[in-house]
């Protein structure tokens, strides 16, 4: 019976015509079970820690979404004690605008951080790739930029600064 089970893997089995298990096998199910212990603990401390860092970081004026779902704009942050938070949000548009109270940890997300961070590693990713390129044409970072030759794609490819950009035509035009 042991040899079926473990016949993908008998060189864990020992060559004594296959009566013991290989102590080796014990080893890998000892590692195996230790990792699924070990891992969701260390998930729940990372989850805490950026559940943590994202109340520490509320202002007046993030968006926010509570865990109810709902979504608004802070409009002020009361700190009943040094680990007690609440916060007020407005919600609605118009002349349907409210304002409601909300502990701390009634917080889901932070939706104008996320869009911080978003925009950063969009940043990230585009000096990457500036650097990249720099780096095939054979240029390295410091040097293009103390020749002024670090150039940024966005300076160079404007498909709609044009399009909207304010002219003056008063300028151009003798008849005005």
């Amino acid at each position: 019976m042991i040899n079926q089970l473990f016949a993908g893997v008998g060189f864990l089995l020992s060559e004594t015509g296959g009566d013991g298990i290989h102590p080796a096998i014990f080893v890998v199910v000892g590692v195996l079970i230790v990792g699924m212990l070990v891992y969701p603990i260390i998930s729940r401390r990372r989850r805490g820690r950026q559940i943590n860092d994202m109340r520490s970081t509320i202002r007046i004026g993030d968006e926010i979404m509570t865990i109810g779902g709902i979504v608004g704009t802070v409009v002020e942050v009361i700190e009943r004690s040094p680990v007690d938070k609440d916060f007020v949000i407005e919600t609605g548009s118009g002349s349907n605008r409210s304002t409601m109270l909300f502990d701390l940890r009634a917080l889901h997300e932070n939706r104008t951080r996320i869009k911080e961070l978003r925009e950063d590693a969009a940043k990230a990713a585009e000096i990457a790739r500036i650097n990249k390129e720099n780096k095939k044409n054979g240029v390295s970072a410091q040097s293009a930029a103390d020749n002024g030759e670090w150039r940024n794609s966005s300076e160079n490819e404007t498909p709609f600064d044009d399009r909207f950009a304010q002219t003056d035509t008063t300028a151009d035009n003798p008849d005005n």
